[in-house]
């Protein structure tokens, strides 16, 4: 795959965009004391795993299948395992690149035909379009999703940005408000049910340090008109996260390991596909007929 990097640009963000890497970001930095200032964590000239990059998308499902495997409608499917802990993970877009459909400074249109494709980890052919743009102090992204093939297909979508967890120096750590009540009980990031209320590990219904435990896991229930907040301590630096209805879940991944965390707006629940087979309610897995399209827009906003 190519490389190639576009830049995105205005007075306060700017955004590297990999289109020949799954449409990713290479990078994402904001104006800070008149210098750019990676906000989002930067790719490293050696890739290791997907979270190396900036932000990605997830489509056409979000987060993890156990085992590769699901039911639907009286059939079984078989994904390929391209996980370290046996599932099928982030969708089937990552690997290929997107086609550039139109490119300004401050906007880039990106699309995806699974059908021009071998190899494409999922079923069914589908075609998935997204856009980036830059308005003011806003970073939009925007997602849709269409089935091609000739059956109903189930499906999701959602963003991966990945932030880095000090912005002005070791001590400038994020403060994060995510405003979802219920959350998935997991076991290797797979949900047992359905989701349940909050527990204070991962209750961020108000602000709060983000902390040294670890999290990853899904989070729904969001108070309607409530936005997502994310604030470094010492600098100041603050942004807000809103995302259309359509994007049920949040899932929230703090690694104790590594220098970055993730917020992330997505449709479905972790292993989605297998708990609306369970006949699980609120799992956000949409069903697509021939033809039929999803899409949804989310945006991250500075608010210092």
């Amino acid at each position: 795959m190519s490389n190639m990097i576009t830049i995105l640009q205005n007075d306060f963000w700017q955004i590297g965009v990999l289109p020949g890497e799954g449409g990713s970001f290479a990078f994402g930095r904001i104006k800070y004391q008149g210098e750019w200032r990676d906000l989002l964590h930067p790719k490293p000239q050696k890739m290791t795993t997907a979270w190396d990059y900036a932000s990605y998308m997830l489509v056409p499902w979000s987060n993890r299948i156990k085992a590769g495997s699901f039911g639907f409608q009286g059939k079984t499917y078989q994904l390929r395992i391209n996980s370290e802990d046996q599932t099928a993970i982030h969708g089937a877009t990552l690997e290929f690149p997107w086609e550039i459909l139109e490119s300004r400074s401050d906007y880039m249109a990106l699309r995806f035909c699974a059908r021009n494709f071998s190899g494409v980890n999922f079923p069914w052919d589908f075609e998935a379009n997204a856009t980036f743009a830059l308005q003011g102090r806003r970073l939009v992204l925007s997602l849709r999703l269409r089935n091609d093939d000739q059956s109903p297909m189930p499906a999701g979508f959602g963003h991966h940005p990945v932030f880095v967890k000090t912005f002005a120096g070791d001590t400038d750590l994020p403060l994060l408000e995510v405003p979802c009540s219920r959350y998935y009980v997991a076991q290797g990031a797979i949900p047992s049910g359905a989701a349940v209320p909050v527990e204070p590990r991962v209750d961020f219904q108000n602000l709060r340090l983000m902390g040294t435990e670890f999290v990853d896991d899904c989070l729904t229930g969001r108070a309607p008109g409530k936005a997502i907040r994310i604030a470094y301590a010492q600098s100041g630096v603050a942004l807000t996260m809103t995302a259309d209805p359509i994007f049920e879940h949040i899932i929230v991944y703090n690694p104790t390991h590594k220098p970055v965390f993730a917020v992330e707006p997505v449709t479905n629940a972790n292993d989605g596909f297998n708990l609306m087979e369970r006949g699980i309610p609120g799992t956000g897995v949409f069903i697509l007929q021939p033809g039929e399209e999803k899409s949804g827009e989310a945006t991250m906003e500075l608010t210092s």
